[in-house]
């Protein structure tokens, strides 16, 4: 299979992972690539892999979408759009913990710094978890959201950390 590697430089904020993560390369592998130019597009399908430190977005098709600022700060940011059954991300904590969350269609937004999962959303980190049709999560502030929908309410797990032990 083709395999195609893209290297972007990020300049923003961190995600919800190790703080140095948002300065390393973003690394993309999928069996096909397109590109648009002039909406600075690039569409990428096929067992696409996205990593960046700690990070990584696991997806059937992914699409990045570069954000030109205006600002005098000279930052620009990507917009990246991840579709699967489901599209998988993970990444690690300060202290090592691993986070997992899937969903059918993830939106990572660098410039808002948010990661949304939308489509039987799952959230997991350690031994806990939250899971609903919607989940919000905001990497500046770590607050999260997660919204049932109709025929579904949102179910959290917390695991006591004693029973974590056994």
């Amino acid at each position: 299979m083709n395999r195609i590697l893209i290297s972007l430089i990020l300049f923003s904020s961190s995600l919800f992972a190790l703080d140095n993560d948002s300065q390393k390369p973003i690394n993309v592998s999928a069996s096909q690539q397109s590109v648009d130019g002039i909406k600075n597009i690039s569409i990428f399908t096929g067992d696409v892999v996205v990593t960046q430190g700690t990070r990584k977005l696991e997806a059937d098709k992914v699409t990045i979408k570069k954000i030109l600022t205006k600002s005098s700060q000279k930052k620009d940011f990507f917009l990246i759009q991840a579709y699967g059954h489901p599209a998988v991300y993970t990444d690690k904590d300060e202290s090592g913990l691993k986070r997992v969350g899937k969903a059918k269609h993830i939106e990572w937004d660098q410039q808002k710094n948010t990661i949304i999962m939308i489509g039987k959303a799952e959230l997991i980190k350690g031994s806990n978890s939250v899971a609903g049709n919607k989940i919000i999560y905001n990497t500046l502030t770590k607050n999260s959201q997660a919204f049932g929908s109709k025929d579904s309410k949102v179910i959290t797990i917390y695991v006591p950390e004693e029973n974590k032990k056994k």
